[in-house]
């Protein structure tokens, strides 16, 4: 059984999002970590980065989320659940 995980690494400086397969990472991508995300501008951004990985948002198995900035939380938990369907 193919299993995919889609994990999300909210640092002060960068958020890394990152699709394993498995336990095998297939891709990772990078972004700056801006206090001013709105749900929008998050949605879109992983949205884009699944569609170039080719990945269908609403099969993924699960999503991870690590955060140590509190006050995108809520941004992030909205986002995933809008563009997965499942709830973080």
């Amino acid at each position: 059984m193919n299993k995919q995980l889609f994990l999300i690494d909210i640092g002060n400086s960068n958020i890394v999002f990152a699709g394993f397969q498995n336990q095998t990472k297939l891709f990772s991508a990078r972004r700056n970590t801006r206090a001013d995300w709105s749900l929008q501008n998050m949605q879109d951004t992983m949205d884009s980065i699944l569609k170039d990985a080719k990945w269908n948002p609403e099969q993924l198995d699960g999503i991870l989320i690590s955060s140590v900035v509190p006050e995108l939380n809520p941004i992030l938990t909205s986002a995933v659940q809008r563009l997965s369907g499942k709830k973080a």
